[in-house]
This record gives structure tokens, sequence and C-alpha cells, in this order.
């Protein structure tokens, strides 16, 4: 039984170097000989994924209807029905002439009849869009881009798994789903998480409320008016009372400070410059021994000049805010009195007007 399809192979070739001057070179003739009796027997073996592969080879190089045909049968028994029935089809639209040798002729019968046949076994998926527009949608089956064209429309496949991709707006959704032989139209439904394309949900009617009633309920009190917050007070270190009743004292306190501390400070300028009295100094001009206790006492009596100045302005301060603080809102302070503050040499003091 093998023989004679080999014999047909053989023949097919030889009339093949007669149909153009591109397969009329022998060593590829031959080549292509070789391949498919080959890929025939490996068919009639049962081992189809390496006839595929002989049969693909030859028929490359030279395209004659017996090849084609059992190439299609290879094709077909490798679960490839999509391109079988593609390949079925080219040997049906062969152009024969009265001299093509009678196993052409037989081939285009046997493609038309077989063609039917796959057709009938090979499977389809529709795939949809949501949440997207399908014409701005990159939709890939089975690694092959997939026109916009053909979307939600039945597309042949395969039997076997099948993988959809689809691609909107930088988002990508990806499914799979399983085909078997003669099972038409399954969706693949691709969900994008955006809403382009979707209509917006219909506004409701707006929400029934009862109108208020026309006056209070029958033997219901009038809401009182909410007590009105009590102002701060001079304890709570916030608004005027802070700066009438504490500013005063740590004024008088700073006063006195510097009062203390220029007293001091005089009381030490004055011990020095009694010692250095008794020192040896002429006409304002001392020994060199005594220059330093002379620069003491110069600081100690500058020292004491600022403690007195630091300590008058603050008593004035102090006693002018506590004169001049009201004892109450409804009574003002007096804006007779007046406070002074004099400095001299050596000395200070407060006077003032009440």
């Amino acid at each position: 039984m093998r023989a004679k399809p080999l014999i047909a192979i053989c023949s097919t070739l030889l009339f093949a170097s007669s149909l153009s001057l591109a397969q009329s070179d022998e060593a590829a003739l031959a080549a292509a000989r070789q391949l498919g009796n080959e890929g025939i027997d490996l068919f009639e073996k049962g081992k189809y994924e390496p006839a595929l592969d002989r049969l693909s080879r030859a028929y490359m190089v030279v395209r004659v209807p017996t090849l084609g045909l059992w190439l299609a049968r290879a094709l077909d028994k490798n679960g490839k029905l999509v391109e079988a029935a593609e390949r079925y089809r080219e040997v049906t639209r062969f152009q024969l002439s009265d001299s093509s040798p009678a196993q052409f002729t037989k081939a285009l019968e046997d493609a038309a009849k077989e063609l039917s046949a796959v057709e009938e076994r090979i499977p389809s998926v529709t795939v949809t869009v949501e949440n997207a527009d399908p014409q701005g949608v990159v939709v890939v089956l089975n690694g092959t881009r997939l026109r916009s064209a053909f979307i939600g429309v039945p597309v042949p496949v395969n039997p076997g798994k099948v993988t959809v991709e689809g691609t909107s707006n930088g988002e990508t959704v990806t499914e799979s789903t399983e085909v078997k032989e003669r099972e038409k139209q399954k969706g693949v439904v691709l969900r994008f998480g955006g809403v382009a394309g979707a209509a917006p949900p219909p506004a409701g009617p707006p929400p029934t409320t009862a109108p208020p009633p026309a006056g209070p309920p029958p033997n219901v009190a009038e809401p009182q008016p909410a007590a009105s917050a009590a102002p701060p007070t001079a304890d709570s270190g916030e608004g005027p009372g802070f700066v009438h009743t504490t500013l005063p004292w740590i004024a008088l306190g700073v006063g006195a400070a510097g009062v203390i501390a220029g007293g001091v400070t005089g009381f030490i300028a004055m011990d020095k410059k009694k010692k250095l009295d008794e020192a040896s100094c002429i006409d304002g001009y001392c020994a060199t021994w005594v220059q330093q206790d002379v620069d003491s006492y110069n600081q100690m009596r500058t020292f004491s000049t600022i403690g007195f100045i630091v300590g008058g302005v603050g008593v004035a301060a102090g006693i002018t805010l506590l004169l001049t603080a009201p004892s109450s809102p409804e009574q003002p302070a007096p804006a007779a009195a007046r406070v002074e503050t004099w400095v001299g040499p050596g000395s200070a003091g407060v006077r003032g007007v009440f």
C-alpha cells in the first residue's frame, strides 16, 4: 500500500519540473522528492509530528496538489484543523491542464471531500470586551493579533487550550479556556476594571422628605437659648486679665532684682574705691600693681549703674500697670496717675503723681 503513494509523489515531482524555471533545479527536486517520500512514510507509520515537518519542507520547494493533500492530512493529525482546512482549500484551487497527471486530479477531488469533514470539526470562540471600547483594545488570540473587526463574532480555533489577552489603556486582562472539536461559539469575556464606553447609571428620583411641621407640637416647651460661655478669668492665663494682674508683678520682680544687683555692685565698687584711695595714686595716676583693682572698680561701677537703671524701669512699669488696671469691667482705671524714674551717679529712684 505504501508503494503507490510514493510512486505517485515521484511522478508528480518529475512532472513539476516542467511547471516553472524556479523549480527546474535538479538538486532542489531531488531534495523535495526525498522529503516527500519520508513524510508519507512517517505518516503511514503514525508518526504525524515528524511527518508534518518533512511534508512542510517539501511543499515549500514544490507546490503541487499531491504534496499539498498529504500536508493537509498531516496538519489534521497534529490537531491543527484551521491550518489543515486552509491547505485543503489551496489544493482545490489548483488550475490543472489537460496534460496534468491523473494523480493531480485525484488529489483535488480528495481535498474537496476531506475539507468538508474537517470544517465540521473546527470549533470557534467569540471574544467580547466589557468596560472598554473594542476599537481601542489590542486582543491577542493564541499568540496572534486578532483584528478588532473579529471582536464579538465567532473565530475558528484549533481544539485545546485557548488563551486570549487584551490590553486597554495600560491594563492587561488574560483569559483561558478549553475548546473541544465541534464546539461552536464558545464565549470568552475580557472584563477591564475601567469604565470606558460604559453608560453612567441612570439618575434615580430625589429622595422624598416630609415637610417640616408648621409649629411645635402641643405641650412641648420651646427650646431655651444656650447659656453664653463664661468670660476667661484672670487666673486662666488668657484675655486682658493676664495683663492687668500678672504682668505688673513680673515687672516689679524684675525691677527689684535690678535694684538689688545695682546695690550689691555699688557696695563692691565703693569698697574698691576706698582701697584705691589708700593706694599709691598721685593726681589720678596709680602704680602698675594696682591697675587691676582700678579696672575692677570701673566694671563694678558700670554694673551698679545698669542694675539701678533696669531696676528703676521695672519698678516703674510694675507700679504703672497696677495703678492703671481696672478693678472691674464697669470701673475704668484713673487716668491721672503718672510714674517717673530718675537715675543719678551711683543712685536711682522712682517718683510719681497719684
